[in-house]
């Protein structure tokens, strides 16, 4: 899989991103409806992505799960410790992210700690939001941390949070700055699958 990494910044120690979701998207006309339809190409990685999220093709969420391995993680001199999926912002019978973080734990025998970040639901839809300000005061108070289970060792070990698509930043922002509050975690990495 070819996987352009780009680097990433904001409240975390270090952050990528595998490759842009999509090349180009060209208009086509508007169907049936009068609703604009759109001819688009997306790359690899952001075509396994979308087969995944909206085609419900979780074979898909080991080869992104392979390209997280070999390509990020000897980028953060010291190896996370554990993996963190965001919440979803949809509910689904499946959660994409979390099938490729179970993957990716499984190649790193990391553990995949998908309980310890919730997210209450947005009064609006962040498509709905311009700016990144806009959303960072939306989800400002959105994500929460769940009770860690005794005897779990939080304390100074590195996070990797997980998330399908870097937009604005906002949502890893937020999710960041809730888990830094949390006072346990030493290092907090992002990757994300695609941006747009």
């Amino acid at each position: 899989m070819r996987v352009p990494i780009r680097q990433i910044f904001g409240p975390w120690q270090s952050g990528f991103v595998l490759d842009k979701h999509m090349v180009k998207s060209i208009y086509v006309g508007d169907d049936a409806h009068g609703r604009p339809r759109f001819e688009s190409l997306c790359t690899e990685v952001g075509q396994a992505v979308f087969e995944l999220k909206y085609r419900g093709n979780t074979s898909r969420a080991w080869p992104l799960a392979q390209a997280l391995m070999t390509h990020l993680f000897s980028r953060w001199g010291e190896p996370p410790h554990m993996i963190i999926p965001m919440p979803p912002s949809t509910v689904r019978r499946w959660q994409p992210v979390l099938e490729v973080a179970r993957r990716l734990g499984q190649l790193s025998h990391l553990p995949v700690l998908d309980r310890l970040l919730t997210k209450s639901r947005a009064n609006q839809s962040m498509k709905n939001l311009s700016s990144k300000a806009e959303r960072v005061a939306e989800l400002s108070s959105a994500f929460h941390i769940a009770p860690v289970p005794i005897g779990w060792p939080m304390t100074g070990c590195n996070a990797l949070v997980l998330d399908d698509l870097f937009d604005t930043g906002a949502t890893l922002e937020c999710a960041c700055r809730t888990l830094r509050s949390f006072g346990k975690l030493r290092n907090i990495y992002v990757a994300a699958l695609t941006s747009s």
